[in-house]
């Protein structure tokens, strides 16, 4: 039997964040063409990523807000959110608590109004889990089980009893461990990878740097300059100042390459995604190394 709880506040709430985020990195963007290439320029388009980025993680929370499910058979519960699919076996629930017999939670994690998912610690529930959509304590539904509570959110908790209690007396057809679940994407071991996410990041940052280094000597630049970059026998060549954007698109280029081929080969080897991600940080210090050499 699969329960709905109540989702459109949570979803209707996720949606005008997302479309926030989105018109103020619209506006932000916009701000930053309209400066030019300069330093202050650079700092508006981070700006404008970061509305970005943000506006892109409210939009995946908000779709997840939407798809929250809960499962019963007779082999057990599976809590169902976005990408994850926590799994609980039905003869491990000890009880089932209203929310109303316990004070206002405080839940660690990410969450608005009618949407929370995260952590805390309940008195005389112990550690759980949150997947709920509830707006108050009143809709609040604890799961116990002896290793894991979870919070959950059903429209009527005395059928839900019903329903775990029938089918506890029917017995399990086969063997649920309780863990959580998660799909192809989201279960990549990338993303549990901290060496890897911080040699993304490095990358990242010396991208950022390169940008950064050129919007900054930009403006003093004459309209035509010298190239020495890249060497041809020693010839130096005047070309428009415009060229020298090559450089961080280049950078730019190399990083998106990078992650993407990090991603995809780290699923067979994880040592060779290092090694590639560290082959991207080398090439952006080399870029840098030019930027610094052009303008020198």
């Amino acid at each position: 039997m699969i329960y709905r709880p109540p989702r459109g506040l949570g979803f209707a709430i996720g949606l005008f964040l997302t479309f926030w985020a989105f018109a103020v990195c619209a506006v932000v963007a916009l701000r930053a063409a309209s400066i030019g290439i300069e330093f202050e320029g650079f700092l508006v388009w981070l700006g404008a990523l970061f509305f970005l980025l943000l506006g892109g993680i409210f939009l995946y929370w908000s779709l997840a807000c939407l798809n929250v499910a809960y499962i019963v058979d007779r082999n057990g519960l599976a809590i169902q959110w976005g990408p994850i699919r926590q799994l609980v076996p039905l003869d491990q629930i000890q009880r089932l608590v209203p929310g109303t017999n316990i004070k206002r939670p405080r839940i660690k994690g990410l969450g608005w109004w009618g949407h929370h998912i995260g952590q805390g610690t309940i008195r005389g529930i112990g550690h759980t889990l949150f997947y709920s959509t509830h707006r108050s304590r009143n809709e609040l539904l604890y799961v116990v089980t002896p290793k894991q509570s979870y919070g959950i959110c059903v429209h009527d908790p005395v059928l839900f009893a019903r329903e775990v209690e029938s089918r506890q007396a029917m017995g399990p057809t086969r063997t649920v461990n309780q863990a959580p679940i998660r799909n192809a994407l989201a279960g990549q071991a990338f993303w549990l990878d901290r060496t890897a996410q911080a040699l993304m990041l490095v990358g990242a940052a010396f991208c950022a740097a390169i940008y950064g280094y050129i919007f900054y000597e930009y403006p003093s630049l004459s309209e035509t300059i010298d190239l020495s970059f890249p060497s041809l026998g020693g010839v130096v060549r005047v070309g428009d100042k415009s060229e020298l954007l090559q450089i961080p698109n280049s950078a730019l280029a190399v990083l998106a390459i990078d992650i993407v081929l990090a991603l995809v080969v780290h699923l067979w080897q994880r040592l060779l995604a290092y090694i590639l991600l560290l082959g991207g940080i080398f090439t952006q210090g080399m870029l840098l190394v030019a930027a610094y050499i052009a303008l020198n």
